[in-house]
């Protein structure tokens, strides 16, 4: 399925500015600016993630890209995580069963993004692509975007083999190549914990989304009494940050939550607001009890009766302040002020 955007043109995140199309690279005639392009994916990143360099990322990304002709998805993901040290092989099959389960537990908040306006979509911070599989079916045109172009190599290679053709884009949501208001609709899963900064992305999810659109996001909860979705670990969101790295460290081998912010629905509800947006929906993740990929019993147990809190009134309101993941909806509205 073809989705190009010919209104939607980039701009230079360093000064906003035209950017001009030269051979394998944008380039900006004003701040001289030139933004590579790896594997048909613009890269348009000023800094990196907190994870790798802006040079160690490009060539690991590449290190990808070149097993990508050879390799399936599924063996691309098992090479990623045979070059990265800092995932322990526990974690690592955690966070493929995810991976692979992703399109069918969002489906059902897909639908709900899907079924508003009919302009483009930015799926912020797409990661492996799961949202852009679940948007399979949607006639609008959807762009994701991702500070790691790692993730973007492996998640090209997933689209290509279900037959998706979507645009994306290596970017910083906090500098990005967009104009404000071209989106439509923003989703961001598993976004806000990745971010610096809460309350500049909240900014720039706001500029980005047009006068009337919405913004959709998922939260995971510090205070969960179930495994943290980073760690694994129960009810770590209780202790001081400090404390919690050090028990991911002694319990995992590695302090998964150094570059996590740990947060509650309600820090980010908060944020939108002063970002200008208005909330009209706070309620838990939905989860599909259909899997590709099927987690050991006890996890399986534990989503049934999740999945059976969710049906009651009473229990998803105790489920968004103890629960794993809770989803958001904010309006921007029409009439703005100022």
């Amino acid at each position: 399925m073809n989705t190009a955007i010919p209104d939607l043109d980039y701009i230079c995140p360093a000064c906003k500015g035209k950017l001009h199309e030269r051979n394998v690279a944008y380039e900006c005639p004003v701040c001289e600016c030139s933004y590579p392009v790896i594997y048909g994916i613009p890269d348009f990143r000023l800094n990196s993630d907190a994870y790798l360099s802006l040079e160690d990322e490009r060539a690991k990304a590449c290190r990808l890209a070149g097993r990508a002709a050879e390799s399936s998805f599924d063996e691309l993901v098992d090479f990623y995580y045979s070059i990265t040290d800092d995932v322990p092989a526990a974690l690592a099959e955690v966070y493929r069963r995810f991976i692979n389960n992703g399109p069918q537990h969002l489906a059902g908040l897909a639908r709900d993004i899907d079924q508003h306006d009919d302009g483009p979509l930015l799926d912020a911070g797409c990661g492996s692509g799961s949202l852009l599989l679940a948007l399979a079916a949607s006639r609008r045109p959807v762009v994701g975007l991702d500070i790691a172009l790692r993730w973007l190599v492996i998640c090209k290679k997933r689209l290509q083999e279900a037959g998706l053709d979507r645009r994306l884009v290596c970017a910083d949501l906090l500098q990005p190549p967009f104009r404000e208001r071209s989106f439509a609709v923003i989703a961001g899963i598993d976004l806000v914990e990745h971010t610096r900064d809460l309350d500049r992305t909240a900014h720039s999810l706001a500029a980005l989304v047009r006068p009337g659109g919405r913004v959709w996001l998922t939260v995971p909860n510090r205070y969960t009494l179930g495994p943290h979705p980073s760690t694994r670990l129960w009810a770590i969101g209780y202790l001081p940050k400090h404390w919690a790295g050090r028990v991911s460290r002694a319990l995992r081998g590695v302090d998964s939550l150094r570059h996590i912010q740990l947060l509650t629905p309600w820090q980010v509800t908060a944020a939108l607001k002063r970002a200008g947006l208005e909330i009209c929906t706070v309620r838990p993740k939905r989860i599909s009890g259909d899997m590709q990929w099927q987690p050991p019993l006890f996890e399986r147990v534990l989503i049934g009766l999740y999945r059976l809190l969710c049906r009651w009134s009473l229990s998803r309101k105790l489920l968004v302040r103890i629960g794993p993941v809770a989803e958001v909806m904010a309006i921007k509205p029409r009439l703005e002020q100022g």
